[in-house]
């Protein structure tokens, strides 16, 4: 019995050995754990200052020439002839195409269609053989030397819209590039179909990169805050919901703030 007793009794301290190692193995792994998990984190803190915030609302729009006017046949008949190519420079007069109203057991002369304002041709000129009418556009003949940007604007946003507001324009051509533009003109009426309102906006100054029937990217600009404290966006963190802000202290030591921040 006594020896049985002395088996069991190295049993019973060789199973309590096992669970203290296990026990201090795991709180060691997660002591370690833990460690690993508390990195160094570098910060920058910079002094607040008051700048101008402003609004926006990013838009698409088409930039077209200012004054442009379509040109129509002054009789039926089918073309025989494009005198101009896409992109051309023309004068009041010049011949654009020739229109041939012939028909079937008839010979008519040529009519000639032509220019009625200086520009440039902004469509691509008809193909031989289109048979039109006196109501066929033709082509369109623009003045590039003066660019327009037409967007539309969602209507909850037309309380803000004024004449002479900034906007910064992009284009695909050029994306690294930025330009500016003013606007111009404000539809009076709100689309019923869409709900927006057709916007006109001019560009600040004439630049040879930029052509009639781009599409451009717009950031208008609605309203301005002037003398305003802000923060950039990155220092902004978010707490249950909330918007926090860390000071720095004398002391070097850091506080959490609450921050209200301007939605654009």
């Amino acid at each position: 019995m006594r020896k049985n007793a002395k088996i069991t009794l190295f049993f019973v301290c060789c199973a309590l050995l096992f669970i203290f190692s296990s026990c201090s193995k795991e709180n060691l792994d997660e002591i370690s754990e833990e460690s690993s998990s508390l990195q160094k984190v570098s910060v920058k803190a910079e002094k607040l200052e008051r700048h101008t915030m402003r609004t926006y609302v990013e838009l698409n729009g088409n930039i077209i020439a200012k004054n442009s006017v379509q040109v129509f046949p002054n009789i039926a008949g089918k073309i025989v002839g494009s005198k101009v190519n896409l992109g051309q420079t023309v004068r009041k007069g010049d011949v654009l195409v020739l229109v041939d109203p012939s028909s079937l057991g008839e010979r008519y002369a040529l009519s000639q269609v032509v220019s009625p304002i200086n520009g440039s041709v902004i469509s691509i000129p008809p193909k031989n053989g289109l048979k039109v009418t006196s109501d066929t556009a033709l082509l369109t003949i623009g003045d590039l030397s003066a660019l327009e940007i037409k967007t539309y604007l969602p209507e909850k946003y037309f309380g803000s819209l004024k004449i002479g507001q900034k906007a910064e324009i992009k284009v695909e051509a050029y994306p690294e590039q930025h330009f500016f533009a003013t606007v111009q003109n404000i539809s009076p009426v709100v689309d019923e179909a869409s709900r927006t309102v057709e916007t006109i906006l001019k560009l600040d100054e004439c630049d040879s990169r930029i052509t009639a029937g781009m599409f451009s990217k717009i950031k208008l600009y609605l309203c301005e805050y002037e003398n305003t404290l802000s923060v950039k966006e990155d220092a902004i963190a978010d707490r249950n919901g909330k918007h926090v802000i860390f000071t720095v202290g004398a002391d070097g030591s850091t506080k959490p703030r609450n921050q209200r921040r301007n939605q654009r």
